[in-house]
């Protein structure tokens, strides 16, 4: 009988320690299902030839404590190289990755290269509090529809994910909110709103929206304002406005990178 001891074991502590995960490999399967069940989504983006995304799927992620956690996740692994748009859309920018989503496929959180398990449990931790980032938002929203902060909150939330139309009423409703709290978000809201309509390539509304915030805001992102200006004007075909714009942006700017770039916008206006 004791012979059989050691096996016991052995097996007993396999069964323990590392635990099967079933993961789908289709994110708009893995999407259906999230809502169907009131989950978030863990992807695991990785490719065949990345070293550390096998350890990942034979080591870390069977592991008891980062499998239990998973459970409570849709979870979806995709080759990376078979589909490139969710590279571009994630930002991907190494191997493995891992994106943390809530239940209707908005971001919450991005883990690059390969993680040991407490970092791992402790974002899947949470990511789960944050499984549905837009329903709460909006319940916020709506307990305080006139309220700068809460609106300011929603129209960010849909900008970070892509969501421009969205994110353009809520940075509108920001603005223009009749409440006293939060003030300071105002001009934030206006300076996105502005952006949201280059995103969109409405540009004669983002130069209203420019205009708008140099009258209220003068003393607010000075370098800033004249570049998004300036190249809403180059879009929309003002080349003398446009250059103005960007002349003024050029002697107050202290970014080096948006230097390079009002550079290279009035490189083109001297062609």
């Amino acid at each position: 009988m004791i012979r059989f001891i050691p096996i016991f074991l052995t097996l007993f502590f396999s069964h323990s320690v590392f635990c099967e995960t079933k993961w789908l490999n289709s994110l708009d399967a893995a999407l259906t299902k999230a809502q169907e069940e009131n989950k978030p989504i863990v992807l695991d983006l990785y490719t065949d030839w990345c070293g550390y995304c096998k350890v990942l799927e034979e080591k870390i992620f069977p592991a008891k404590d980062v499998a239990s956690e998973i459970e409570k996740f849709i979870a979806v692994r995709i080759n990376g190289d078979e589909f490139p748009d969710l590279v571009t859309k994630f930002s991907v920018r190494g191997y493995p990755t891992i994106i943390l989503l809530d239940k209707t496929g908005y971001f919450i959180d991005k883990i690059t290269g390969l993680p040991d398990n407490t970092l791992l449990i402790t974002k899947l931790q949470e990511a789960y509090i944050k499984k549905d980032i837009e329903g709460g938002l909006l319940a916020e929203q709506k307990q305080s529809p006139d309220s700068v902060l809460p609106n300011y909150n929603l129209g960010l939330f849909y900008y970070r994910n892509g969501n421009f139309k969205n994110s353009s009423e809520y940075f509108l409703k920001s603005y223009n909110a009749t409440s006293l709290e939060d003030q300071d978000k105002k001009p934030e809201a206006l300076f996105f709103l502005g952006l949201v309509q280059i995103q969109e390539k409405k540009f004669q509304e983002a130069i209203s929206i420019w205009d708008t915030y140099i009258e209220k805001y003068p003393e607010n992102r000075k370098g800033t304002i004249f570049y998004c200006r300036g190249i809403s004007n180059y879009f929309s075909g003002k080349r003398k406005e446009a250059k103005e714009d960007l002349l003024k942006a050029k002697e107050l700017s202290p970014n080096k990178e948006q230097l390079e770039k009002i550079e290279t916008f009035l490189a083109e206006l001297e062609t």
